[in-house]
């Protein structure tokens, strides 16, 4: 038996509603669902729980289709599901208050330390260059492998997972430079 939308909508008919025009889950059935998928269409298909950039989770259904997997359907997880039939203002402030949390998250993972394998970011001081690729010179404040933090000028890619050639500086090397920097300046 192939899964296609409607025979699949009978099978998840016991754990699925359909709320303000999205089709819901109970965070609860998510597993009683799978076991549902995979008894009815066995090899053909198969589930899995997703998360999508703003964090939330999906239950995705996928069919064997020659050699690939072909997206059938997908069901938001959690808040959304409620027993009226017509959307409930509680139901409406669940749904903004995620929203609200979920660009709270992103703004918060932007402006947070960021830590790669040797290297922890402790402050973005500020863009010296950007390159038209996204790669931008900056100067930060840097601990390098758990070290005392010193002022670091390198290129990074726009996720800093990458890193060009940088020097760095303790504070003391820097307000030399700085001094240099405006010698050169009142010399011009």
């Amino acid at each position: 038996m192939r899964i296609l939308k409607d025979n699949l909508s009978k099978t998840m008919k016991p754990y699925v509603k359909k709320v303000d025009g999205v089709l819901c889950i109970k965070r609860g059935k998510v597993d009683d669902a799978i076991s549902a998928i995979t008894t009815t269409y066995g090899a053909e298909g198969c589930a899995s729980v997703e998360t999508n950039a703003y964090g939330r989770e999906y239950l995705i259904v996928y069919a064997a289709d020659k050699n690939r997997l072909r997206k059938v359907q997908e069901y938001y997880i959690g808040v959304g599901t409620t027993d009226n039939k017509s959307p409930s203002k509680k139901t409406k402030d669940t749904i903004e208050a995620v929203v609200a949390d979920s660009k709270k998250e992103i703004l918060t993972k932007e402006t947070s330390v960021f830590k790669g394998e040797n290297y922890e970011i402790i402050k973005h001081i500020g863009i010296i260059s950007e390159a038209p690729s996204g790669w931008k010179k900056e100067l930060n404040l840097v601990s390098w492998h758990g070290k005392e933090p010193k002022y670091d000028i390198r290129e990074w890619s726009p996720t800093h997972e990458k890193m060009g050639k940088g020097v760095t500086f303790s504070k003391d090397e820097l307000l030399k430079l700085n001094d240099i920097i405006n010698v050169i300046d009142s010399s011009d």
